[in-house]
């Protein structure tokens, strides 16, 4: 599960060590991210994903990825 980081890249201290880490990008500056519909200095993907608490804890957001959306909606209750 990919997560974006908002407020800066991706160091020492600023992400959770709960899940394993499978790769860690850092931008030279911020970039628009499509996914999330605003700027992220980096991501990071983890193999399992974070509970929400951590990721509002270290400030990250979850990547949408296409098709999410209309799979919840189309979804049977």
């Amino acid at each position: 599960m990919k997560y974006f980081s908002i407020h800066r890249p991706v160091m020492i201290g600023s992400y959770p060590k709960s899940q394993k880490v499978l790769e860690i990008k850092n931008f030279d500056s911020s970039e628009f991210i499509d996914s999330i519909g605003r700027q992220a200095w980096s991501w990071i993907e983890y193999e399992k994903p974070l509970t929400e608490k951590e990721a509002d804890d270290y400030e990250l957001l979850p990547e949408v990825r296409a098709g999410a959306a209309e799979d919840v909606k189309g979804a049977e209750v």
